[in-house]
């Protein structure tokens, strides 16, 4: 509602002449809709907009009110669900992070270990060859 248009609210029962052929609820059906939706909302725990009739023919009616609570209680569970589906989305993308993060530092950590395993095989060969060196030269020295 925009400039200036002012909500006089709903002071009637309107039926949609807008009704596309895909749409749940339409002119021919709504009874049988409400009745669905009336199962499907006690499904989750939410009351039922209809309500028994107590006279003779016992014939339900459509409690207004509780059906635009329900509503309403809908809305807030989806938007409930969708910040949870967001923290979801977040919690995945920090967790793939995180581990491709890991993944790199596990992997600089393997050539830090190779380098220095390269390192000490070099030392083992260097003492080696001054060890036979030694020897070498001891033998020189006695003989």
């Amino acid at each position: 509602m925009s400039n200036g248009e002012q909500f006089i609210g709903c002071s009637q029962d309107v039926y949609s002449a807008n009704g596309l052929d895909s749409d749940f609820c339409t002119r021919e059906n709504w009874q049988t809709a409400v009745l669905y939706l009336a199962g499907e909302l006690e499904k989750y725990g939410l009351p039922s907009p209809c309500t028994r009739g107590e006279g003779e023919d016992g014939q339900a009616s459509l409690d207004v009110i509780a059906l635009v609570n329900s509503c309403w209680q809908l809305v807030q569970l989806y938007r409930a669900s969708q910040r949870t589906v967001s923290e979801m989305e977040s919690l995945a993308r920090r967790t793939a992070s995180d581990r491709d993060r890991l993944l790199a530092n596990s992997a600089k950590q393997r050539e830090a270990i190779n380098q220095r395993e390269r390192a000490v095989a070099e030392s083992s060969e260097k003492e080696r060859q001054a060890s036979e060196q030694v020897e070498s030269g001891n033998m020189k020295l006695k003989g």
